[in-house]
């Protein structure tokens, strides 16, 4: 299993709560992805909120720690 950061930009969100993050654990990067998400998803600053756009970046951790991978997908719902 492969573990993923996710931190995900709310802009909607007041400043504080903007910027969340989470680790999902997948065999694949959506699995990861969606599990990290439902994580952040669940916190009660964002919990009931509607969200139209949220900017994520993804880095995959490995066992090194010296190896790291990031990505950035941005997303309008």
């Amino acid at each position: 299993m492969k573990s993923y950061r996710v931190t995900a930009i709310f802009p909607e969100l007041p400043a504080a709560h903007a910027v969340q993050e989470a680790r999902g654990e997948g065999s694949s990067l959506s699995v990861g992805i969606k599990r990290a998400l439902d994580a952040i998803l669940c916190e009660r600053h964002v919990k009931g909120r509607r969200i139209s756009t949220v900017k994520l970046y993804v880095r995959l951790e490995h066992r090194e720690p010296e190896t790291v991978t990031d990505t950035l997908i941005e997303s309008d719902v």
